[in-house]
């Protein structure tokens, strides 16, 4: 994250780099194999709730959510 904040990217048409930071939502599923696995869907949608929460926050965060199925 920290290398991309601090890269000059530069667009064409514009003469001026821009600004880019990135917001990672991340979920965790913990699990010996043995019991009820959470989906792919249910894994995906938390993911994506950890994202907003991220961007939430404000930029260039990231933000954990444990899977509620685990």
């Amino acid at each position: 994250r920290v290398m991309i904040r601090d890269m000059d990217i530069f667009v064409l048409g514009r003469s001026a780099p821009i600004g880019v930071t990135i917001s990672i939502g991340v979920t965790v599923a913990h699990g010996t194999g043995n019991g009820p696995q959470p989906s792919a869907q249910t894994l995906l949608s938390e993911a994506d709730q950890a994202l907003y929460t991220s961007k939430s926050i404000g930029r260039n965060t990231v933000s954990f959510k444990q899977s509620s199925a685990a």
